[in-house]
């Protein structure tokens, strides 16, 4: 056919010296896409790790209980404060619910109120939130948020109350 070792494959003497490789085509795309394809099996393969993935669940449920107990104790928080004739949050005031608030007339009071809101909420975690409005409420009306209860003072408290939500 005319090839002769060491020159070069094809018509043109500038052309490839070494053969062309053989490269094994996975899934289901066309020649042009496997690029793409490699870079869905490297996503695929890394989701299909199993311990990300219950690692993942778990932070997630973890996150998602937090945010129900914090509201949970928000709300017991203001109930309880206001059974005393205290109207506003005495220590801060993420320690009751947030109020829903009014839409604003213009853009620029709608952009001003969600950047105090995001700083608002980027100070303190909301497992941080969680635990200081649990030791408010159990110092400040010997409350305990897991048993759904009120005792008579701390050594009742103490003495009664596990202590935290694992042992509930």
């Amino acid at each position: 056919m005319g090839f002769k070792p060491g020159d070069a494959i094809g018509k043109r003497p500038g052309s490839t010296r070494e053969p062309i490789s053989i490269e094994v085509k996975r899934g289901r795309t066309c020649l042009g896409q496997k690029s793409v394809a490699r870079e869905r099996e490297e996503k695929k393969e890394a989701l299909a790790d199993v311990s990300s993935f219950r690692s993942r669940l778990q932070n997630n449920s973890a996150a998602a209980n937090t945010k129900w107990d914090l509201n949970k104790a928000q709300r017991v928080c203001r109930n309880l404060d206001e059974k005393v004739g205290i109207l506003t949050p005495l220590v801060e005031p993420w320690y009751w619910p947030p109020q829903p608030k009014p839409k604003p007339d213009t853009d620029e009071e709608f952009h001003d109120s969600e950047e105090e809101d995001e700083d608002a909420g980027n100070i303190i975690s909301p497992e941080g939130q969680l635990e200081a409005v649990i030791n408010y409420l159990r110092t400040t009306y010997f409350y305990c948020l897991w048993c759904g209860a009120a005792f008579d003072d701390a050594q009742d408290l103490t003495n009664s109350c596990p202590g935290n939500r694992d042992d509930h």
